[in-house]
């Protein structure tokens, strides 16, 4: 999908700067997602929806106090999200505030249980998530939800080569599921392969198209 980079977001009419922030967000370039995502946040800001989005975005480039004001009011304005909730916490992890990304995180968690082992590494039991998550791998190789996860929080931990190697398992074992492509976006995009990212992110996008979304924490 080619996008145009010079058109001027506030001449877009609102359906179609939605529709642009979105397409953005799934094949870039990263740059003018994040543009989009301002200027739809700027024109709907009692909507949840880009405001989770501005801020996932923001916690992904490192600037996590902007990401906490846009998730932290995405969180207000729909408190139903499980992601949402999640990155809210990882955000506060981020800039040492425990107390408050305790609650996020177990919010989290009681709205999408699968969470639990990714959360209960975030806040600081790394070590127990690791083992728990690897001694069930261990016990059945074939688990797509524990390589998931385990991926999952690899990833989180900056070891970005056991985090694609489980992720991408899962996918093999038949967890296709858009939010493991995203991960592994992310990671190759970390580990300097902006073109297996690209082929993720285009796979996650095939799949939510689809209607193909996964249940919450999966």
């Amino acid at each position: 999908m080619r996008l145009s980079a010079d058109l001027d977001l506030t001449s877009l009419p609102l359906p179609d700067l939605r529709e642009r922030a979105r397409a953005l967000l799934r094949y870039g370039p990263y740059d003018k997602a994040l543009a989009a995502l301002e200027e739809w946040v700027a024109r709907e800001p009692a909507s949840a929806e880009p405001h989770s989005a501005l801020g996932t975005w923001l916690l992904l480039m490192g600037r996590f106090e902007a990401a906490i004001e846009h998730l932290s009011q995405a969180t207000a304005l729909d408190t139903s999200s499980a992601d949402t909730h999640f990155n809210l916490g990882v955000a506060y992890m981020q800039t040492n505030q425990p107390a408050r990304a305790v609650a996020a995180l177990r919010q989290a968690v009681t709205l999408a249980p699968g969470m639990a082992s990714t959360a209960y590494g975030m806040l600081g039991q790394v070590g127990p998530a690791v083992q728990h998550l690897r001694r069930a791998v261990f016990l059945d190789p074939e688990l797509p939800d524990a390589r998931r996860n385990l991926g999952a929080l690899y990833v989180q931990l900056g070891d970005l080569g056991n985090g694609v190697r489980h992720l991408e398992e899962s996918l093999a074992l038949g967890l296709e599921a858009p939010g493991t492509h995203r991960l592994l976006a992310e990671a190759y995009r970390r580990m300097g392969d902006p073109a297996a990212a690209e082929l993720h992110l285009k796979r996650a996008a095939e799949l939510e198209a689809a209607g193909e979304t996964p249940a919450r924490g999966q």
